[in-house]
């Protein structure tokens, strides 16, 4: 039933070489659809760069690299955001034509979307490799796989929520037959272009904010903040202990004389390293690093769930919407996973969950876990990204 429900919904691309713009928007959205297949290959095959990076005659600056892929993101997007509908009579030059004039034009909390996901990209793509120290060199599949994957997600992100993604044949068994008449409410009530927000779905003028929407835009802040704050205990790892930014890291660079004899073996591995061109490792202290080893991960996930929550609250699939979509509870569910937004956050959960794994397991290996009997001096009862759970 649900999978007759989400192929009805959300019907296969025909074609894998897409020849009009819905056709290229229903094979982004696969894409990202298809992205937990992944999950068991990204736990084995380590993403070579950062602590997993390796010498090769195919590796590119890290700084350089990071920066290339990320900034294609925010571009895409805007790009996206103010191009036309799109439509399967439409080719695929039709994909990118931008107005922006129809900036302008934007319903408020369109806009509010649109300042939060630039806003991110900006700090991600622009001050956080200027703030950074040398990065470790990364190898050229890692930023080309990023390219592909913030072309698609620009791609998706801008086009939804510019009100530009094609349109859905809402199927009679996806109706909540509760519903009097729904097939006329259906057709009286609700635009064509049903999962956009604001302007594919919203009549002209009418306000779409609300406090679901208000409550997820301060979650999207507070885990945009500590993903922020997060990342520079990082960044603090590679920078001179007089340079250091966050207190955490400031009282551990006080304290980092102290120690075994453990301690000052990585000290001359560290030193040698450096004069290699290689960036410093050391335990990252302060905030949620106190539960888990990746708590940037942690609240990256929490800002973008947050994110989906608020662009949901304003579309006819939310239950509050003022013009709700006569949908029965699994199509409401269907659809609303298939969204950009959702698609986003599971895109991204997949490769960072299982890095997050490994990566917790490389800092056991690396400065051996407290109370190891061997010096060893990562905390014990710190977890992998899940505080007190994984």
């Amino acid at each position: 039933m649900l999978f007759s429900l989400f192929t009805s919904l959300l019907p296969a691309p025909t074609t894998l070489i897409p020849r009009s713009g819905a056709d290229f928007y229903r094979l982004c959205q696969f894409a990202f659809l298809s992205t937990p297949l992944l999950v068991p290959l990204v736990h084995i095959v380590h993403a070579p760069h950062g602590r997993f990076s390796f010498p090769s005659r195919w590796n590119v600056n890290g700084n350089i690299g990071w920066f290339i892929m990320e900034v294609v993101s925010p571009i895409t997007f805007l790009l996206s955001l103010v191009s036309p509908v799109l439509t399967s009579s439409a080719g695929l030059k039709d994909l990118i034509q931008p107005d922006f004039n129809k900036l302008t034009r934007l319903p408020a909390a369109n806009a509010i979307l649109a300042t939060a996901f630039v806003v991110h990209y900006i700090q991600r793509a622009i001050l956080h490799p200027l703030r950074s120290a040398r990065r470790s060199p990364m190898h050229i599949s890692v930023p080309l796989c990023a390219v592909l994957f913030n072309l698609i997600n620009g791609f998706l992100m801008g086009s939804w929520i510019g009100g530009r993604s094609p349109v859905i044949d809402v199927p009679a068994d996806a109706l909540d037959a509760t519903v009097s008449n729904p097939l006329d409410l259906l057709r009286s009530k609700i635009p064509a272009r049903i999962i956009s927000p604001g302007l594919a779905s919203t009549p002209s003028g009418e306000s779409t904010l609300n406090w679901i929407f208000a409550l997820g835009m301060v979650g999207w802040a507070v885990g945009f903040a500590g993903n922020v704050y997060h990342d520079e205990v990082l960044l603090d790892l590679r920078r001179p202990k007089s340079k250091r930014l966050t207190s955490a890291m400031r009282a551990d660079a006080d304290s980092d004389d102290e120690g075994g004899s453990r301690k000052g073996k990585e000290r001359q591995r560290e030193k040698q390293g450096e004069k290699e061109g290689k960036p410093r490792y050391g335990i990252p202290k302060g905030g949620l690093f106190r539960f888990v080893s990746f708590p940037n991960y942690l609240c990256e996930w929490f800002e973008w769930a947050s994110y989906a929550v608020a662009a949901l609250s304003i579309t006819t699939l939310s239950p509050t919407h003022p013009h709700t979509l006569p949908l029965t509870p699994a199509a409401r569910l269907v659809l609303c996973l298939t969204t950009p937004p959702a698609l986003f956050l599971l895109a991204e959960f997949c490769p960072m969950f299982p890095r997050a794994l490994t990566g917790h397991q490389w800092y056991h290996e690396r400065f051996g876990v407290d109370g190891d009997g061997k010096g060893g001096r990562y905390p014990r009862d710190r977890k992998a990204v899940i505080p007190f759970l994984i």
